[in-house]
């Protein structure tokens, strides 16, 4: 299975310039050739885009609780 960084060797580029030119990241500012040229190799190469397992929680997967009291004057 090919990845990102055998194409970002063959390419002579960034694995982040693959990954912005592959999601069509207009604010790139790879020229038409650098682009053709990633997708030409990552069609060569049978690439297919797979998600990826996050190790990191969202912050919608934690609990999380706040305890407020007022201090009683002493």
């Amino acid at each position: 299975m090919a990845t990102m960084t055998d194409i970002a060797k063959l390419a002579g580029v960034s694995i982040a310039t693959v990954s912005r030119v592959l999601n069509y990241d207009e604010t790139l500012s790879a020229s038409e050739e650098t682009r053709r040229k990633i997708f030409e190799i990552a069609e060569s190469l049978d690439y297919t885009k797979h998600k990826q397992k996050s190790t990191k929680k969202s912050w919608q997967d934690s609990d999380c609780a706040v305890e407020y009291g007022r201090r009683r004057a002493q």
